[in-house]
């Protein structure tokens, strides 16, 4: 993050960030603005590119694809060039090299089949804030995920928006999933179960046994990309005890007797579009709040 002497951000610092993690989270250039032409503004904006993108060591190792590099990059250097306007300054050289680097590597754009190609799997850094008692510390989760809605002839291979909901409202509540057996229903490649094994892996959550998470789904090959995804070395979740897989077609499961939980907990929805569900089972009571095709279950 990019911190004033204060603790707090200024306009065109908060703006220098926010390209950072729009980078991380492939967002659409289209829907970005570049900082405007403030005193400082450049050297500010340059740097937190150049270190904080181009020589981030977690970025280089979990990159954007490349051909969201090439465009983020053409559309940084014009930036950086407008807003260098009669400055003292430069362009680092480095940030050419790159944007040569990925000119090169471009595939033909002549080719007659490029716009029949799907595009390639990402990787994708979030940035969160977890923990309400300090909301100055921003934890970081990567995940590889597809970049289009059905792949492999399914759509569990992206994160949805009503993961980032769920996400969002737990980063306020840890409560509901610190020390608590948490199970999710289509977990998908990953995300929710990344943002609960960072708030169960805090360090007074270390030495609570009861602490676990159970991710499941249907395909087989979203539950591999979950577990590729939880175990990434950059991810904490990697680091958790008690962390499991499972495929699972849940509405072939609503009567077996081998759900591997006996206790549950409940919370107020989210958000009200969120309905509560119960289902009964012979080992217990399941309640939670139903997120589109997520869920969130203790």
């Amino acid at each position: 993050m990019l911190l004033n002497p204060s603790g707090e951000t200024s306009s065109d610092q908060i703006e220098a960030e926010d390209l950072v993690r729009a980078y991380a989270l492939l967002a659409p250039l289209a829907h970005l603005q570049f900082p405007p032409a403030l005193p400082g503004a450049f050297t500010r904006v340059h740097d937190a590119l150049l270190n904080e993108i181009l020589l981030d060591p977690h970025l280089r190792a979990y990159p954007p694809a490349t051909e969201y590099q090439l465009k983020f990059w053409k559309w940084a250097v014009q930036g950086l060039e407008a807003l260098l306007g009669d400055e003292d300054s430069e362009i680092d050289v480095r940030i050419y090299d790159r944007l040569m680097e990925l000119i090169q590597s471009a595939p033909n754009s002549q080719s007659p089949t490029k716009d029949l190609t799907l595009p390639s799997p990402s990787y994708v850094t979030h940035y969160l804030r977890l923990y309400p008692d300090t909301p100055n510390v921003t934890r970081r989760v990567t995940l590889l995920e597809s970049r289009a809605i059905i792949e492999q002839g399914t759509t569990g291979l992206k994160t949805w928006p009503a993961a980032h909901v769920l996400a969002e409202w737990l980063g306020k509540h840890p409560e509901h999933v610190r020390g608590k057996r948490v199970l999710e229903l289509g977990c998908g490649v990953g995300y929710l179960g990344l943002v609960v094994a960072e708030i169960q892996l805090s360090a007074t959550e270390l030495e609570n046994p009861e602490s676990s998470i159970w991710l499941t789904d249907v395909n087989d090959v979203v539950l591999s990309r979950c577990r590729e995804n939880v175990n990434l070395p950059c991810n904490a979740s990697s680091g958790h005890q008690h962390l499991q897989f499972r495929q699972l077609d849940w509405f072939s499961a609503l009567h077996a007797d081998d759900i591997p939980f006996t206790s549950y907990m409940t919370h107020p929805s989210p958000r009200p579009s969120l309905p509560h569900f119960t289902w009964e089972f012979p080992s217990g009571r399941l309640s939670g709040v139903r997120s589109r095709h997520y869920w969130l279950s203790r």
